[in-house]
């Protein structure tokens, strides 16, 4: 066996070690880490499943109120996206140099939601005052208790029903006190009333309420900022906007 023969099976088999035996920059690479709103908790989940299989990127997940996130950024809290639900909070980060230009990817609708079908079949705004408790997220921290703070309003009857509201920390908790039973009913996004364990109730929708547009901007301290990039056009395109319209998003603007 001559010398170069030899040679070019070292390097074959060197080259073999590293394509199959050493991990590809993939899997070595550390999955994008998303903030997103918490009325995104079954969609953003099938949408990151979805850019997994047409990718191989991993995406970790964080929900919770769109304030809470932002105030989780502010302290450094390392993230490479932000899914806001309103257009301000990104557009306060923008100021603030902390992120880029946010993009609105689509919007939200707000509606009354109860376990009990007695309450749904009131009507709105009728089964406001049937119930004894209802639940929205603090207006505070996240956008849909502001929409619902606007809908109770403009419905004429905050007065009548302001001492049975009771703030939840996000829209998802929103939810699950008013699937517990702990609350009649609850003020949520159409995304978790259209969710499996939201299609076990009923829900009104609610003409007195403004859609909720909600903004999503790269951060940027961001390690993956092509990924991340790559993974806001994956959330814009016509895949992942099906996914979301199946959710009851009423779409870019």
């Amino acid at each position: 066996m001559n010398k170069f023969f030899k040679m070019s099976i070292i390097w074959g088999i060197f080259l073999w070690l590293l394509l199959f035996l050493l991990p590809s920059p993939l899997q070595a690479g550390e999955p994008l880490r998303v903030a997103a709103a918490a009325n995104l908790l079954y969609p953003m989940q099938e949408i990151a499943q979805a850019f997994r299989a047409k990718t191989g990127e991993e995406v970790s997940l964080v929900f919770n109120s769109s304030g809470k996130l932002l105030s989780l950024i502010e302290q450094g809290a390392p993230f490479d996206l932000f899914f806001s639900a309103d257009t301000r909070r990104p557009q306060y980060l923008v100021r603030k140099g902390v992120c880029l230009s946010p993009v609105t990817y689509t919007r939200g609708v707000l509606v009354l939601w109860s376990r009990y079908q007695d309450i749904c079949a009131l009507g709105w705004p009728k089964a406001l005052l049937k119930v004894n408790r209802l639940a929205i997220a603090d207006p505070k921290l996240a956008p849909y208790g502001e929409a619902a703070m606007v809908a109770l309003k403009n419905s004429g009857l905050w007065e009548s029903i302001s001492s049975k509201v009771v703030k939840a920390f996000n829209i998802s908790q929103t939810f699950q006190w008013a699937e517990s039973g702990n609350a009649e009913a609850g003020l949520v996004s159409l995304s978790l009333a259209l969710s499996p364990p939201g299609r076990k109730g009923c829900y009104l929708r609610i003409e007195t309420a403004p859609l909720v547009e909600q903004a999503a901007c790269v951060l940027k301290k961001s390690k993956q900022p092509q990924q991340a990039e790559a993974f806001l056009r994956f959330v814009l395109s016509p895949e992942a906007q099906a996914i979301l319209a199946r959710y009851g998003y009423a779409g870019r603007p």
